[in-house]
């Protein structure tokens, strides 16, 4: 039996009604609004599956930080560390070293003829198209990535494809990334946390040694050539 907090409960309770005030303060409402949209608005105060981010999720000096948001992946039993959550490509990034490592089955790839192209000229073709499975908080999501020969700083790319598709909110400021799976709101902390709480058993893929050799975080397609933005 679902409960609400009662009248005599806030003239008990002071912190109960200074929060609930605070709400009703703090909630902007334009004094045109319809009937519809104040209803709706209210329900997202009380929702279980909304979305937000606040102040005091934020780390010490996270406001005058630049890092990047890297979260800590299951695939078929291995933990792949080092993924990139970021929403300025339009597309999913696997390496090719990586792929080569995961107990995947590689031969169900697909064509692609997309080409890479950094802002100094040079170019790579995309090699391959594949489906991944990602354990990514409770979810197992088939992540479409374009596979490529090349030497990054991260394990993989999620991109735009992955994170709209999922209904995923990150953010960098915050290092947590939010979504909602089967109805509850799901948090990923950045992968520090998720690493330290891992049990020595794990099978665990870390970067390679040979990294940094195309350090770029940021993918867009234009025209059909994929750009990239050197760190």
């Amino acid at each position: 039996m679902q409960e609400y907090i009662s009248s005599s409960v806030l003239k008990e309770f002071g912190v109960h009604k200074n929060a609930l005030i605070k709400v009703l303060n703090e909630t902007y409402v334009a004094n045109d609004i319809s009937v519809s949209t104040l209803d709706r608005l209210v329900n997202n105060i009380s929702a279980d599956n909304f979305i937000y981010f606040n102040d005091d999720e934020i780390s010490p000096g996270g406001r005058g930080s630049t890092k990047a948001l890297h979260i800590t992946t299951r695939c078929k039993g291995y933990t792949l560390p080092g993924v990139l959550v970021n929403n300025g490509s339009a597309l999913n990034v696997l390496p090719l070293s990586i792929l080569n490592r995961l107990p995947v089955d590689s031969s169900h790839m697909k064509e692609c003829q997309n080409i890479v192209k950094a802002f100094d000229g040079t170019q790579r073709r995309v090699m391959r198209r594949i489906e991944i499975p990602l354990l990514i908080g409770p979810t197992t999501y088939e992540v479409d990535f374009l596979v490529m020969d090349i030497k990054p700083f991260y394990n993989c790319l999620l991109e735009r494809p992955w994170i709209h598709s999922a209904g995923a909110v990150p953010s960098s400021l915050h290092q947590k990334l939010k979504l909602v799976s089967e109805g509850q709101l799901v948090t990923i902390n950045v992968e520090e946390d998720i690493i330290a709480a891992m049990t020595s058993n794990a099978l665990y893929l870390e970067t390679s040694d040979e990294a940094i050799e195309c350090s770029f975080r940021f993918l867009g397609v234009r025209e059909c050539n994929l750009h990239y933005e050197r760190k």
